[in-house]
């Protein structure tokens, strides 16, 4: 049976081959009993603990090894002219995608404050715009420039639309407007007033069509986005491990051609 010492001595063996492969400095095993860090390690670890740590350095090592000799066979690869191409086709589809997830949030904000601004007035933008969360705020015309626009502090709305289960069955579409403070009762009707942003609030609410509209634009974007996330994984994973995709191809029946990608469509909402 191995003892601590043993399994502590493997450990830094271990610690070492991993620094080797990264190329970083590595420890004096012939001296290491010698060492206090070693000796107060010792004290301190148990034979369970010290067997965990040992399994994870191996799988660690081996990951590393594994990841060198993949990223040497694909420097080969991409230096043949098949590899640069098959290179070239992965990064462009890449590329494609990201812009496509780009260009889906840019309009879905736009759309979102087009009917905000058609419905509680030109002073009402989109501030913030991602799958699951956007916040719409009060523009604060006066600090704005064309290069950077300024909301008023405290006037917006954060809307979630949550569905974990991806199937629409178990939704959460929620906002959260903060605490109102105080405001003038007698105002309201100048941009920037507290009583302002709240009017805006309560038409917002009283709005069926904006708040439907809201909701299928936030639903579509997770579509989009989670269509677009699969997607991307699948091509990074090709892109890193570019023969692995041949070798299974080669041992399967040859399928049909990709279909070309296409740009994803917005929802009806969307105008």
């Amino acid at each position: 049976m191995r003892t601590n010492k043993d399994l502590l001595k493997e450990v830094y063996r271990l610690r070492n081959l991993i620094s080797g492969e990264r190329g970083t400095q590595q420890i004096d095993l012939d001296n290491i009993e010698s060492d206090y860090r070693f000796q107060r390690e010792l004290r301190e670890s148990k034979g369970y603990e010290l067997r965990e740590q040992i399994d994870a350095l191996n799988r660690e090592y081996i990951r590393i090894v594994d990841d060198k000799q993949r990223q040497a066979r694909n420097n080969v690869y991409f230096a043949s002219p098949e590899g640069a191409a098959h290179k070239q086709r992965l990064e462009e589809a890449i590329a494609q995608r990201r812009q496509a997830w780009k260009e889906h949030m840019q309009q879905s904000a736009l759309f979102i404050e087009s009917r905000l601004q058609q419905t509680l007035g030109p002073h009402w933008g989109v501030s913030r715009y991602s799958e699951e969360h956007m916040t719409i705020s009060i523009i604060d015309a006066a600090g704005s420039t064309p290069q950077r626009r300024e909301y008023y502090f405290g006037q917006d709305i954060d809307i979630w639309y949550e569905d974990r289960m991806g199937r629409g069955t178990n939704v959460r579409f929620r906002a959260n407007c903060g605490t109102t403070g105080s405001f003038e009762m007698e105002g309201g009707g100048t941009v920037g007033e507290r009583a302002l942003f709240y009017v805006g609030v309560g038409r917002l609410l009283s709005d069926r069509n904006l708040v439907r509209d809201i909701r299928n634009t936030m639903t579509a974007t997770i579509q989009v986005v989670n269509n677009l996330s699969n997607e991307l994984v699948r091509l990074q994973k090709e892109l890193d491990d570019p023969l692995k995709k041949q070798e299974q191809q080669e041992l399967q029946p040859k399928n049909k051609a990709d279909k070309q990608f296409k740009p994803p469509k917005h929802s009806r909402g969307i105008r």
